[in-house]
């Protein structure tokens, strides 16, 4: 962080530059305001123990916004919060410089010492021995923003986020397997690493006797954690405000029954493993329910999109960077826990599959279908696992996937399947959680 004096005195230095400068913000416009942040982002890669890349990605910017009008500058001082309102109201754009994060490769040595120690730590747990080839990943941020806008004053939040991946991949007389196992990290609880490792291995073990799927519709049960990633794709975007907005979501506006009365889908951006407790827009962040007694009635918005609607703001409006607009945007998207055991989410599927561990491929909003990347599953025969599965893509229709959504268990999970949500170009980290659950209809396509 580009930071020479106590974070204390910067924030007060800060504060006072917003208070001054946001009182020339057009107050009658509710969109007005001021954005700093500073953020730096890690990603430290090892290959059997050994550092293959550290990347350290540095972040400092302020912007200003009235309307649809957007001046921003990179590297400021507290002194260019005022001059960039007055570029602003004067509509000189041309006071604007694109922010570039330098992108800089540095030294093991003295530099992210716990993330390597982390994953040396987690290499050699899962090595033991064993014939295997072990690639490990931390992934982490740090920002802290400042918002400014002219009727509420100036709000600050700070967040962070860690996680970590291990892929290991085995080869045993002819046959090659991949198990992978991510993480969102909260300690460095020695117990922990070690499930991660034996966990992650025995799991590649397995894999190699991993037999291609039947083609065809199926019933599907998802592990713990692993469901969030589809209402991700096939609620959390189809109710995002501007999608709506735009004719362009085959979910909302529905009148009709969409899912069973106890299926609970919400978006809580506070929780999992990069919240936040403001917004972009300095609006407070809250649990928002999406689906609920079988109807898909929540919107994901941000004042842009409130405005139009006429409904309240939710504090999902986010960008990922200063110079980026502000978007409605998933924080947390989870479906609640249920009341069943997560032994009994099982029981009655005489044929299905139990998905491990999937990505998600392409969502298209308008026509309700989304695809996956299926990458670790097992067949159900007679309520029971069977053999490990190949690779594979899976189709889903969003109404069919909701209404035949019909058991679920009580052992709710976050962040199983880690990675970032890309709109309009804008990555950002989200999380998703679910417990064990079933859906009766889906289409693998092998």
């Amino acid at each position: 962080m580009r930071v020479s004096v106590p974070p204390h005195e910067l924030d007060r230095t800060w504060k006072e530059a917003f208070s001054r400068a946001i009182q020339e913000l057009p107050a009658s416009d509710p969109l007005a305001q001021l954005f700093f942040e500073e953020r730096e982002d890690l990603r430290v890669d090892l290959e059997d123990g050994s550092v293959r890349e550290i990347v350290r990605t540095r972040t400092c910017g302020l912007s200003a916004r009235s309307g649809s009008r957007l001046v921003y500058l990179s590297s400021p001082e507290p002194e260019d919060a005022s001059r960039l309102v007055q570029a602003l109201t004067a509509a000189r754009p041309e006071l604007s410089s694109a922010g570039c994060p330098n992108k800089d490769p540095l030294p093991e040595e003295g530099f992210a010492p716990e993330s390597v120690a982390t994953l040396r730590m987690l290499s050699e747990r899962a090595v033991r021995g064993n014939p295997i080839r072990v690639l490990a990943s931390w992934v982490g941020f740090r920002q802290r923003v400042l918002i400014g806008r002219p009727e509420l004053g100036v709000f600050s939040d700070l967040r962070s986020g860690n996680r970590i991946r291990l892929e290991v991949r085995i080869e045993l007389r002819g046959r090659r397997a991949i198990a992978v196992s991510e993480r969102a990290l909260r300690s460095r609880e020695e117990t922990a690493l070690d499930d991660l490792a034996d966990g992650t291995v025995r799991r590649a073990e397995e894999r190699l006797a991993a037999r291609p799927p039947t083609s065809g519709e199926t019933a599907v049960v998802f592990a713990p954690g692993v469901g969030g990633i589809l209402l991700h794709e096939i609620v959390g975007h189809a109710l995002e405000a501007d999608t709506i907005l735009a004719r362009s979501s085959a979910l909302a506006g529905r009148t009709a029954v969409v899912a069973p009365r106890d299926v609970v889908v919400l978006d809580d951006p506070r929780r999992g493993r990069a919240s936040w407790r403001i917004d972009d827009e300095g609006q407070e962040a809250r649990a928002t329910p999406l689906v609920q007694e079988g109807r898909a009635d929540g919107w994901i918005s941000d004042l842009r999109s409130a405005g139009r609607s006429g409904r309240p703001p939710t504090g999902h409006g986010r960008r990922s960077s200063f110079h980026q607009p502000v978007l409605p945007r998933m924080g947390c998207t989870f479906l609640a826990p249920g009341f069943l055991e997560p032994g009994e989410v099982m029981e009655g599927t005489s044929s299905g599959i139990l998905v491990r561990r999937m990505e998600a491929a392409a969502i298209d909003p308008a026509a309700g279908i989304a695809f996956f990347r299926v990458t670790d599953s097992d067949r159900i025969r007679d309520s029971h696992v069977d053999v490990p599965l190949e690779p594979f893509l899976l189709r889903v229709v969003t109404e069919r996937a909701l209404g035949s959504l019909d058991r679920i268990a009580n052992d709710l999970a976050f962040d199983t399947c880690i990675g970032s949500c890309v709109r309009d170009g804008q990555p950002l980290a989200t999380s998703v959680g679910a417990p064990t659950c079933r859906i009766g209809l889906a289409a693998v396509v092998a």
